[in-house]
């Protein structure tokens, strides 16, 4: 059951979430979930290109962007949860 569930759909996820952890994905960080996860989908499924055929392009800055709005999604979801584990983490110290 579990391996026929997709995360890459937002509202499956949020879902899941809210009802195995009681938690609620933050509503301004929906748009940039869907939009990365749509972005994911040209990468992986593609080639890289979007649904035009046009090439995307991915620099390290937008990575790192990326990198830190996750994190950011991730702390807010992880402070719901009683005891949350990503208060502070030595990899986050810049």
């Amino acid at each position: 059951m579990l391996d026929e569930l997709s995360l890459h759909k937002i509202d499956t996820a949020k879902n899941i979430f809210s009802s195995t952890l009681l938690t609620e994905f933050p509503a301004e960080f929906i748009p940039f979930l869907g939009a990365a996860v749509k972005y994911r989908h040209d990468i992986v499924h593609r080639n890289g290109r979007d649904t035009a055929g046009n090439l995307l392009s991915i620099d390290q800055g937008a990575v790192e962007e990326l990198a830190k709005k996750v994190l950011a999604f991730t702390r807010a979801v992880d402070a719901q949860v009683l005891d949350g584990l990503l208060d502070e983490h030595e990899a986050d110290k810049d």
